[in-house]
């Protein structure tokens, strides 16, 4: 059987605790959050090498990987 917009944006009939919020993947807002707790955590500094050439990023986040 298919599910209406309505049947996908219900909230389960579980705890809270129980399912995933489907916002988590559209709501820029959590992105953003989720990115500072995985990504930036406290105390931390970016790792720096002059010989890295190659310029990446994770989830937004400006990376270098240090080459022996």
């Amino acid at each position: 059987m298919a599910k209406s917009g309505a049947d996908w944006n219900a909230t389960p009939k579980f705890p809270a605790t129980h399912y995933v919020d489907s916002r988590i993947y559209t709501d820029q807002a959590i992105f953003e959050e989720e990115k500072e707790k995985l990504f930036k955590p406290p105390g931390s500094s970016p790792a720096t090498n002059p010989r890295s050439r190659t310029p990446s990023t994770i989830a937004s986040s400006p990376i270098r990987a240090a080459c022996r």
